[in-house]
């Protein structure tokens, strides 16, 4: 403001730079309130919402990233949907964050009575024993177990140095649910 009166083209610099602020802001608050709570979730489902999902973040991270579905492509309820969409989202964030890898896939398999999900990198690896014991280093990969606990669903980890690491989730789907 006190720039107004003495030069006009210091204040229209920095209100253009105010501008590219305040559109970059936008765009971050909407991808947070997408990676909260995707809305293709509830439109589309759970498949069509992870193929989004994955397309977008093979242009952002250097990981190539392989998507694939076994079996027949169906509705999940909502719960399991986000649950599943939660895991898969966070094993993606920890393979663009701290695994190195070249290449990753997710693979959902849907089974008469349960849902499968694989998610393999071919990155540095880690000791899982020595990650699960240091305090604070592995709050994602609790939640992804969490999750899946929450869904009365199996949770398996297993890395290997230099070899990547693959994450194994069976949730089942009782009749109520179907």
């Amino acid at each position: 403001e006190k720039l107004l009166d003495s030069d006009t083209s210091q204040v229209l610099q920095e209100l253009h730079q105010l501008k590219e602020l305040v559109r970059f802001s936008l765009q971050d608050i909407r991808k947070l309130i997408y990676d909260l709570r995707p809305m293709t979730l509830d439109d589309l489902g759970l498949v069509p919402t992870l193929r989004r999902f994955v397309g977008d973040f093979n242009t952002s991270c250097s990981t190539d990233i392989n998507f694939s579905v076994i079996g027949y492509e169906r509705r999940l309820p909502m719960h399991m949907e986000v649950g599943v969409f939660r895991i898969i989202q966070e094993a993606l964030n920890n393979i663009c964050q701290h695994a190195e890898a070249r290449a990753a896939s997710i693979c959902v398999e849907f089974e008469a009575m349960a849902v499968g999900i694989m998610i393999k990198d071919n990155g540095c690896g880690f000791d899982v024993d020595e990650t699960m014991r240091r305090e604070g280093d592995h709050y994602g990969l609790l939640s992804m177990r969490e999750r899946a606990e929450l869904l009365q669903g199996t949770w398996q980890l297993s890395s290997v140095l230099g070899q990547g690491t693959r994450i194994l989730v069976r949730v089942p789907i009782k009749e109520a649910d179907s």
